[in-house]
């Protein structure tokens, strides 16, 4: 069985965000175009759901085989693109919480809201680190703070089972390249598990990225 991944974007034409959700992108198609990380550039052959379930309203049908990377948007072509339509909290973004779990981490409703992705705008973002999971527990500029958010982000992930480097010292790099004075989060709302859509964060942006970028073999 092929291990699959989440991939949304911004659909640059529309400004909009979506997903390639059916069918599932694999980690062996991501391979193939040399991965991705936030800021990658592609084209594809992408067709909006005619009536996605809410939250995941982003939800669209696309070509295998038609997804190509083109490019790579540096650091402050990507903050902009993003930061135009941020959001100042989690709240603005998706509205109050309806259940919390026993590690402090928010859900949502399944079958509602107007959007499961967006981009807010934090001041702090802190990591707890596990040997099996990352969370992130960040303040955004509301001043809310949100606690145990999962933080999904392929990269990092690949690296935590890839990266020789990281199996030394993957907590130190992780800390120094995502812990600090926050800028901007790209969050989400996770398919519905256990009665609720968890948040979680997708991509953290405090700098340039350094360590944590695509590879597809073991380095």
């Amino acid at each position: 069985m092929r291990a699959s991944a989440c991939v949304a974007g911004i659909h640059l034409g529309a400004h909009r965000t979506v997903r390639l959700a059916t069918p599932n992108p694999t980690l062996q198609q991501l391979d193939g175009i040399g991965g991705l990380i936030p800021g990658s550039l592609v084209t594809v052959d992408w067709t909006a759901d005619a009536a996605p379930r809410p939250p995941h309203v982003e939800d669209g049908h696309w070509v295998p085989g038609t997804l190509q990377k083109t490019g790579q948007l540096d650091e402050d072509g990507l903050l902009a693109l993003l930061d135009r339509d941020s959001f100042r909290g989690v709240v603005q973004a998706f509205g109050e919480p309806v259940n919390w779990g026993s590690s402090g981490n928010a859900s949502y409703s399944p079958g509602q809201g107007s959007r499961s992705l967006a981009t807010v705008r934090c001041t702090d973002v802190e990591l707890a680190v596990w040997p099996d999971r990352v969370r992130v527990n960040f303040i955004d500029r509301d001043g809310r703070r949100w606690r145990a958010v999962p933080l999904q982000d392929l990269a990092v992930k690949r690296h935590r089972v890839m990266c020789k480097a990281c199996a030394r010292q993957f907590e130190q790099t992780l800390r120094r390249e995502f812990e600090g004075p926050g800028r901007l989060l790209r969050v989400g709302l996770a398919r519905e598990w256990n009665g609720g859509c968890w948040l979680q964060v997708n991509a953290i942006f405090l700098g340039k990225r350094n360590h944590f970028v695509p590879f597809t073999a073991p380095r």
